[in-house]
This record gives structure tokens, sequence and C-alpha cells, in this order.
């Protein structure tokens, strides 16, 4: 959901043979025409904002790491990421692949780390973290509307984030009265 919702905000233009610009290579082998945000991850794969893994595929189904997630939002918001400033989180370190991206949406603020200093790349993304950085990386309004999860707290952190998602209906929750903050977020590529 997490690139399905980046890219249904994102893009807006339809792509009919998707080549990477950065790379030149064949689209993802794993995501189909068939789906229903086709056209928004191609464009977004034909722009070089995404790039899948080495053997070609896109892994519509699986988990994204918080590093990961930096990295697409950098790229989608086009964020200089080659002179960022320093970030001063203990678990990123300047030759990581991540760290241009990571030190951009730190420095604009998209994204934070935990209490202790660190900001844990290789951990999976929840899904009130995922709702923290959709909604804080393209502005979403909160909206005047309530929302009615039996598992969001209004006092929680996380409340306005998805509170904005549900009012953009970018997500409307795993169910009908419950959102699961603390849940893994899953890349999903609807059919």
């Amino acid at each position: 959901m997490f690139i399905v919702s980046t890219a249904a905000v994102m893009a807006v233009s339809s792509v009919v043979a998707p080549v990477g610009a950065a790379t030149g290579k064949a689209f993802f082998t794993d995501v189909k025409k068939e789906n229903a945000l086709y056209p928004e991850i191609a464009d977004l794969f034909a722009q070089g904002k995404i790039n899948g893994y080495k053997d070609g595929t896109f892994r519509p189904n699986e988990s994204v790491t918080r590093g990961q997630a930096a990295v697409m939002i950098a790229a989608i918001l086009e964020l200089d990421t080659s002179s960022p400033k320093k970030v001063n989180l203990k678990d990123i370190k300047k030759e990581q692949w991540y760290y241009g991206s990571i030190a951009a949406i730190v420095e604009h603020g998209i994204m934070g780390g935990y209490k202790d200093g660190t900001f844990r790349p290789d951990l999976f993304l929840t899904r009130g973290e995922a709702s923290r950085l959709i909604s804080e990386a393209f502005s979403l309004s909160t909206g005047e509307e309530a929302i009615h999860f039996k598992d969001v707290k209004k006092d929680a952190w996380y409340y306005a984030y998805i509170q904005a998602l549900v009012s953009n209906e970018v997500t409307f929750g795993k169910s009908t009265d419950t959102f699961a903050p603390g849940d893994v977020f899953v890349n999903r590529v609807p059919v």
C-alpha cells in the first residue's frame, strides 16, 4: 500500500511501454498490466524514481523497511540526496546506500529517528509510521472529520496522520473499525 499510496498521490500520466530512465532496464517482471495501479507504478519507474530489486522484480506484496521508504520518498520528491546536512543518528553512516535519502527526509521533517538517537533503517515500516511519512511528504491536511478506528486513540502520535490519510482517501484502514497502526506496512498492489 505504501507504493500504491505514494504512486496514486504523485503520478498522473500513463505510460505505454515503461523503461527505466536511469538504467534503461525493462519493467518489473512481477507487476502486470492488470494491476490497478500499473500506470502509476510504470510512470514512477520510467522516471527512475523506483528501481525495484536486482533480479528485476518489484515484489509488490513484501514489507518495506524504513531505509527503503526513505529512498523512495526522497526520489519521488526529488530531494537533494547528494549533499544533505549531516544527520545525528547513531546508526546512519555516510557510506551506507540510503544515507543521502535518510538525511534529506530528516532534514525536511518528513521522517525522524527514535528517542535513543537511532533511525533503524532495516526495521520494517509500521502502518502508523507510513501514515506520518505519506502525510508529511505530500503535505496532506487532516480535515475536520474524526476517525473512528477502535485501535487509534485521539492522543496517539499517529492520530492526525491517519486522519489525514482517511480525509484524503489515501487509505481507509484494515477493516471498518481497525487501522492496525503497529502492524508492519506491506506494499500491496491491488489487482
